[in-house]
């Protein structure tokens, strides 16, 4: 089977705040559904009514002291970084692995993707012929932002935490699904971070945000990600979902350049997720049922092209 067939294959509800926009326009392109999500234009002007408006959205205990220290120091990095806005005609390359258990075997699947920045094209090639590459005109969703959309929304962000949390939170640009304000939040989150190209600035206030959700910890000796690599995970443990199944959540990052490097979610109890239908599927207490992982992301000028 190539890797086209399998990423067709990848799970289509996966966790709030796994997929990244590019890896969602990957998926969608193969034909894949993700959930349903808030409309593009409504973010926009949630963006805009937010900045101008002081809002507190954060409740009960803090965010743990090394993840205000190890944050700051990502927020810090970020900034140092400046990522100047591609050109629409640039595409975004993007190398995943993804695995979920859906009941059964946790399987790794590959998918490699180029994204035109403006969204209106996509492209991929099997893993064993790359050379069939194959570029497809993309019909551009208004729920699934582009990569420019992506880019051009996150520069007008709140600076402030509570704002820009309520901004990402109730405004539909990311998925804000989950069983309390604290999940919402971090999964908004993770979700914008997850985005390949964002501007400095925006990565560096996301960061600091992050740092004052509830429950929000830094784990430093966290098991390495699905390519074998050594990760630093931020953590929410017992995170209920919608159906109110408590996971522990983890974003993980090069523990060096504090990189984006995937997702993990860890069920810490016996439940079922996906409804009691035939979709539904069981977990375990202690089965990691969901994972990813970023290998490369990367603005080149033509699809084929690899940096």
């Amino acid at each position: 089977m190539d890797d086209l067939t399998l990423v067709r294959e990848f799970r289509a509800d996966a966790p709030a705040g796994a997929p990244a926009a590019a890896r969602e326009a990957l998926l969608d392109a193969m034909e894949t559904r993700r959930r349903a999500r808030g409309r593009w234009p409504a973010a926009a002007a949630a963006v805009a009514a937010v900045a101008v408006t002081a809002l507190v959205v954060q409740t009960g205990p803090a965010a743990s002291p090394s993840a205000a220290v190890v944050l700051g120091r990502a927020a810090a990095a970020a900034a140092s970084d400046p990522v100047p806005r591609p050109r629409d005609d640039q595409w975004v390359l993007q190398t995943m692995y993804g695995g979920a258990t859906d009941g059964g075997p946790f399987e790794m699947i590959p998918g490699e993707g180029w994204m035109r920045f403006d969204g209106t094209q996509f492209a991929a090639a099997p893993s064993d012929h790359p050379e069939r590459l194959h570029v497809q005109e993309v019909q551009v969703d208004p729920e699934i932002p582009s990569p420019a959309a992506w880019y051009d929304a996150a520069a007008q962000l709140p600076h402030e935490p509570a704002a820009l949390l309520a901004a990402l939170r109730d405004g539909g640009l990311a998925d804000a699904d989950g069983g309390s304000e604290a999940v919402r939040n971090y999964a908004a989150v993770v979700e914008a971070l997850g985005q390949p190209v964002l501007p400095a600035q925006a990565r560096a206030d996301l960061f600091r945000a992050l740092a004052t959700i509830p429950g929000v910890a830094i784990d430093d000796g966290a098991e390495p990600d699905l390519l074998g690599d050594p990760v630093l995970a931020v953590t929410l443990d017992r995170a209920p979902d919608a159906s109110g199944l408590l996971s522990r959540r983890e974003l993980l990052l090069d523990p060096d350049t504090y990189t984006y490097r995937g997702v993990r979610v860890t069920a810490l109890e016996d439940g079922r997720l996906g409804g009691a239908g035939a979709k539904g599927f069981d977990v375990t207490a202690g089965e990691t049922w969901y994972e990813d992982a970023v290998e490369d992301a990367v603005v080149v000028d033509r699809p084929g092209e690899r940096g």
